[in-house]
């Protein structure tokens, strides 16, 4: 997968966000995070453009110094300005092994 700076070492999240009128939601913070047994470790964050779209890339070496071979990926939404929280990933929610893998 190659991301926007040609880099094929990367993995990407991406989405929209809209509200209940099906309406852009623009520069709301995006984070994405590794959710552990006992903590999150932070991986990226971006701003929601005016169509409420996000893309956020990481790197499988962001693991390697955690003995870590994939991620349980967790999505925040927060407000910029008080990061109240608007969204946390529930646990259904996670995305458990999330890794692009050489085959």
């Amino acid at each position: 997968m190659t991301n926007q700076n040609g880099s094929t070492e990367g993995n990407i999240v991406f989405g929209k966000i809209y509200d209940s009128q099906n309406l852009p939601l623009a520069k709301l913070l995006v984070r994405v995070s590794d959710k552990n047994l006992r903590s999150e470790v932070l991986l990226a964050e971006t701003v929601t453009d005016k169509e409420g779209k996000y893309e956020i890339t990481w790197k499988q070496s962001q693991l390697i110094g955690r003995n870590r071979k994939s991620a349980d990926i967790l999505i925040k939404i927060l407000t910029p300005e008080k990061k109240t929280v608007l969204y946390n990933s529930d646990i259904n929610s996670i995305r458990f092994n999330a890794y692009q893998g050489k085959k």
